[in-house]
């Protein structure tokens, strides 16, 4: 008698439970997956607080059609809005960011200037030689070969983009690539030309 007052009791503790989890798999909310939604932009854009001048430290000007150089500073330079861009040809992401900056610089130059600068040790080969390759020749190419402009302007990071007025002011920068052709461009090309 003893072993079914045990049986007896254990059916009237589990039933119960035994009922919820049936009862909760039946009625369990269906949770419907959504698709992921674009980001508004894929870059972080890093204001700058202070009055910051661009370096005074001269660097090269690369002629893509026969790899010669010229010395040039950003003085020279500040006609209109810069947009300066540091890179490497040892620079993954530099690299592949590359073909849609050129694009985006070839559509937007009117009013903007494009300053594309490669920290580069090889004398401008290595860079031309890209250049090259992936068929980029309707803008201008610069080149670090000390990384004397790069430390001057603190960039710590490739790539870097540097957003600057024509009075050489740092307006912010993004640390990172940026999709050219995208949204990030889209941005970029409304906030550069909307004082144009």
């Amino acid at each position: 008698m003893v072993a079914t007052n045990k049986s007896f009791w254990a059916g009237v503790i589990l039933s119960p439970l035994l009922i919820a989890v049936i009862w909760l798999a039946a009625n369990k909310p269906k949770v419907e997956l959504s698709q992921p939604q674009p980001a508004v932009a894929t870059f972080d854009f890093i204001p700058t607080t202070d009055k910051v001048i661009l370096p005074t430290a001269s660097f090269e000007k690369l002629s893509l059609v026969d790899g010669t150089t010229s010395t040039v500073t950003f003085a020279e330079l500040s006609d209109k809005p810069m947009v300066i861009h540091y890179w490497a040809t040892w620079c993954g992401a530099c690299v592949e960011e590359m073909p849609a900056l050129a694009k985006f610089a070839e559509q937007n130059s009117d009013h903007i200037r494009f300053v594309i600068i490669a920290s580069d040790h090889s004398g401008g080969r290595e860079v031309k030689a890209y250049c090259d390759k992936n068929g980029i020749k309707n803008i201008d190419v610069y080149l670090d070969k000390k990384g004397t402009v790069l430390k001057e302007q603190g960039v710590k990071a490739l790539p870097t983009t540097v957003f600057a007025g024509a009075d050489q002011t740092e307006a912010g920068r993004v640390v990172g690539a940026i999709d050219w052709s995208g949204q990030s461009g889209t941005i970029i090309q409304g906030y550069l030309t909307k004082g144009a």
